[in-house]
């Protein structure tokens, strides 16, 4: 029984990406033509703003918006009135931070990651898998990591012997 091994799967991957198309300072995260909704993005996933590395867990979900409850600790870069980034005197990109604390604006051209759960590379589901084949298998049904209806009749027993075969030379009391 057992022995074979476990595959793991894991959502490392993003469901959903692409970039913020709605206007500067936007609460909500807009793209048109997504279809959000329809494409099976869900409320309670993990959502990520790359351009400031914010992230969040979405609350509501419609064809082109998603919301979200963004970390306060994100910042976004402050854009001028004509969509440029801001620098000051060093060179340096200045960032804002949201005024209360709670809020994180998306601004036209910040890229996101949306995911299929709560947590960025979290378990989605386990398989056992026999040694041989490789093929998706119920653990119980293993014998040494090999599926039983996959075992030759004598792969753990050197002891069986059919016609043709030569006998055992060793006798048995």
């Amino acid at each position: 029984m057992g022995g074979g091994t476990i595959e793991v799967h894991r959502d490392s991957e993003p469901f959903a990406f692409g970039t913020h198309t709605g206007p500067y300072g936007s609460t909500d995260l807009i793209a048109k033509g997504k279809d959000f909704k329809s494409c099976g993005v869900q409320v309670g996933v993990l959502i990520k703003n790359l351009t400031s590395g914010g992230s969040g867990i979405t609350t509501a979900v419609t064809e082109t918006n998603v919301s979200s409850t963004m970390d306060p600790a994100s910042v976004s870069p402050l854009i001028d009135a004509d969509g440029l980034f801001v620098y000051d005197s060093d060179g340096e990109q200045v960032f804002m931070q949201p005024e209360d604390d709670s809020v994180q604006g998306w601004n036209r051209g910040d890229e996101y990651e949306i995911y299929t759960t709560a947590t960025e590379d979290s378990v989605i589901s386990s398989t056992w898998v026999d040694r041989r084949y490789g093929r998706p298998t119920d653990m119980r049904k293993l014998k040494k990591g090999i599926r039983n209806a996959d075992l030759d009749r004598d792969e753990y027993s050197p002891n069986i012997f059919g016609p043709g075969q030569p006998s055992n030379s060793r006798r048995y009391p």
